[in-house]
């Protein structure tokens, strides 16, 4: 499933008939950031795996990370924008193996 934004990521969420594996979130978004997101997803105890993905600086991917392991997420890493196919490939073989 996709979404465009945060509060529409949520919703369909929210109406899912089953849980996704893997969350690709985007830090900057135009409704909810990614960090707002990361938190309502530990709220809704989300047990797949995060991806966090951003063009912003290096200081902020990492502020992104810390705030992903603090609210228990499964982080299995960042992909820095543009995002390519294959960067989301390795993403998935390394949630697959864990």
């Amino acid at each position: 499933m996709a979404a465009n934004g945060g509060k529409a990521g949520l919703l369909a969420f929210d109406n899912a008939k089953a849980r996704p594996d893997l969350l690709l979130c985007d830090i900057q978004m135009p409704d909810i950031d990614g960090f707002e997101i990361m938190k309502k997803m530990s709220e809704r105890q989300f047990a797949g795996g995060v991806v966090i993905m951003s063009a912003q600086s290096s200081r902020i991917m990492h502020s992104a990370v810390l705030v992903a392991q603090l609210s228990r997420q499964n982080f299995l890493g960042n992909i820095t924008k543009p995002v390519s196919k294959e960067a989301i490939v390795e993403k998935i073989n390394q949630m697959l193996a864990n």
